[in-house]
């Protein structure tokens, strides 16, 4: 944030142990490294302050708005230089609300690419439940969806193991707003996040992995009720056998006896899922029917990620062209 962005006001002089950092600074921002700290150190020492910290009254201390690593200067050169003189800071005090608080951390932290994603995350949801600032209310400020601001709050349900490899760049904000969808399977989702971080697996990967595995959770087990303190029948022997002459079936009997057996139910032709391949250069399409009712539909394209989505319909009746389309739609907007 720019000093010219408020009022022209006098300059005041205050202790560097009278001010506190703003109180929607992310906690990821409030530790200033030594090494900057003296590097700001040095430079007051040498050039002066160039710009002065711009603060607000708190009670009976002062809150910064501006200039956290230009204080943490001033600190190191009296705990390391010893020089007294840097007791105390020049500053401008402004008067400002929480909700111009919260705002000018968003302000300052975009400009300068200083916030993670989980700061971001902590910031919208302090304004959501502090501030009563709704989440369209943000999007408008930050100049995005609200459906971003809402997914960027989601990162906060990630257990906190994945919340330190997304800070620490093992995974990306993409997958970890994808891994999301593991979050009543904890097991799988180490597993990938794992597999992300080991094997550089790509989000459409990621994605494609989650699918089969939500498929095969979902998918309907057969179930047989007993009914409590039933009786289990008593068990017959079954009757003798009698020996016969084996005789070969003509034709006409054979037919009659399988299209008895069909009829009864007591033998189903059992089919296993249908998978189509076709090769349209520069494109490999590769469509599984499912058997419930929908097709599994991907293709690979020399160069490209693979695309991958579910087809409401059959073999017969999904729309093919449309997911080709979308996938030419996807590789352009990949470039």
């Amino acid at each position: 944030m720019e000093q010219s962005n408020f009022a022209p006001q006098a300059i005041t002089f205050v202790t560097i142990d009278g001010i506190s950092p703003n109180p929607f600074q992310p906690p990821s921002r409030l530790q200033v490294d030594a090494a900057t700290a003296e590097k700001f150190g040095r430079s007051i020492m040498e050039n002066g302050l160039q710009q002065y910290p711009i603060v607000r009254a708190k009670e009976c201390d002062f809150e910064i708005i501006d200039g956290w690593r230009r204080l943490a200067g001033y600190r190191w050169l009296v705990q390391h230089e010893h020089m007294e003189l840097y007791r105390n800071m020049p500053v401008i005090v402004v008067e400002r609300t929480d909700k111009q608080m919260a705002e000018d951390i968003l302000e300052t932290g975009t400009v300068r690419d200083e916030l993670t994603p989980l700061d971001l995350a902590h910031l919208y949801k302090r304004m959501q439940d502090e501030l009563d600032i709704t989440q369209e209310e943000i999007a408008k400020k930050h100049n995005c969806s609200q459906g971003e601001i809402a997914n960027t709050i989601r990162l906060l349900e990630l257990p906190d193991e994945y919340q330190k490899m997304l800070i620490s760049h093992e995974i990306t904000e993409t997958h970890a707003r994808t891994l999301l969808q593991l979050l009543k399977f904890p097991a799988e989702m180490a597993q990938l996040a794992a597999r992300v971080r080991d094997e550089h697996l790509t989000v459409n990967a990621l994605e494609f992995e989650i699918k089969n595995l939500l498929h095969k959770e979902t998918k309907p087990r057969k179930t047989v009720q007993i009914e409590r303190n039933a009786t289990p029948p008593a068990h017959t022997p079954p009757p003798p056998v009698k020996k016969q002459e084996a005789t070969k079936p003509t034709e006409q009997e054979t037919d009659e006896n399988r299209d008895a057996l069909n009829k009864e139910g007591e033998t189903h032709e059992i089919k296993p899922p249908v998978i189509v391949q076709v090769n349209t250069a520069p494109r490999k399409l590769t469509l599984n029917e499912t058997g419930s009712g929908n097709v599994f539909a991907g293709v690979m394209k020399l160069g490209k990620q693979g695309f991958f989505k579910t087809l409401p319909g059959t073999l017969e009746t999904a729309d093919v062209g449309a997911f080709l389309s979308d996938a030419e739609e996807y590789w352009k907007g990949a470039k």
